[in-house]
Parts: structure tokens; sequence; C-alpha cells
């Protein structure tokens, strides 16, 4: 079975991202910076401080 993937830059005003989009129609974005490196998101943003 033949499976097709393309993957593309996407430039939406002034927010780059990494697109994905497989054979079924689905995409994935990644968000990256000029550079083309990942912006990884903050996981800390998310951690709740145990007492």
């Amino acid at each position: 079975m033949k499976r097709e993937v393309k993957v593309f830059t996407k430039a939406d005003n002034g927010r780059l991202s990494k697109v994905i989009e497989y054979d079924d129609g689905s995409r994935t974005e990644i968000p990256i910076h000029k550079d083309g490196s990942v912006k990884w998101f903050d996981d800390s943003k998310l951690l709740r401080e145990t007492k």
C-alpha cells in the first residue's frame, strides 16, 4: 500500500510552521522560528505545585 506524505512550510501573518499532510487529508502543524528550529511549548505553564 502506497502512502503519500507532503511536508511544506506555511507562513501566516508572520507565524511560520511546518505542515505535514497525510494521504487521508489530516494535517499536523509544528510552529517554527525563522531559523527553522521548533518552537517548543513551555510545559511549566501546565504543571501544578504540590502542597
